[in-house]
C-alpha cells in the first residue's frame, strides 16, 4: 500500500518525500485528501510507491539494525 502520511519528523526520517511517501503538512486535510485521490486516479504512481518503500523498510528491517550493531560492536572492542 501507498504510504500518504503527515510530514511529521518522526515520518520524515523514515519516509523520503515523493521517493517513498507522499507526505503532506500536518492538519492539511485538503492536501491529504488530493494526495490519496492522486494516487487512486494514478495506479502506477502508487506502484512506485510500494517498490521504493519496500526497499527502505528493508534498511530498518531487525536483521539489517542487527548487522549495524554488529559492526558498531566490532569497532569498539
Amino acid at each position: 500500500t501507498p504510504i500518504v502520511a503527515s510530514s511529521l519528523p518522526g515520518y520524515t526520517i523514515v519516509a523520503r518525500a515523493g521517493r517513498d511517501a507522499v507526505l503532506v503538512e500536518p492538519g492539511d486535510a485538503h492536501a491529504l485528501a488530493s494526495a490519496i485521490a492522486d494516487l487512486l486516479i494514478s495506479p502506477q504512481r502508487g506502484r512506485e510507491l510500494v517498490h521504493a518503500g519496500e526497499g527502505r523498510a528493508q534498511e530498518f528491517s531487525m536483521e539489517r539494525l542487527a548487522e549495524r550493531y554488529i559492526e558498531l560492536y566490532k569497532t569498539i572492542l
